[in-house]
């Protein structure tokens, strides 16, 4: 059995093909009026599937997101929602896939 074993293994991990990330999707600068609902989707590729990461510079703190789309409901020029923001994919291969992009609100 134990020799079983060894070939599964051994067969499992010759199909195992590592990939960094890297991310897919085009993500812009963007320019809101006041009001509008941003919403930003960043999507990315690997082996393991990478997972998606948020922040806003200068801070390195992850925003929360769900399926890797960054979302501000009602945006104003008084939020703090205009700034640069940045996307990370990251599995446990290689080096991080990174975006960044520019939010401006303006008046209304």
């Amino acid at each position: 059995m134990l020799g079983l074993s060894y070939l599964m293994v051994r067969c499992y991990s010759s199909f195992f093909h590592a990939v960094a990330p890297s991310i897919d999707s085009e993500v812009l600068n963007q320019t809101l009026n006041e009001t509008q609902d941003m919403r930003v989707v960043c999507t990315a590729s690997g082996n393991p599937q990478p997972v998606i990461t948020w922040s806003k510079a200068p801070s390195s703190k992850s925003l929360s997101s769900i399926d890797a789309v960054l979302t501000a409901r009602n945006v104003s020029k008084t939020d703090t929602v205009s700034g640069v923001y940045q996307c990370r994919a990251s599995n446990e291969i290689g080096n991080d896939a990174i975006v960044t992009f520019s939010l401006g609100v303006n008046c209304k």
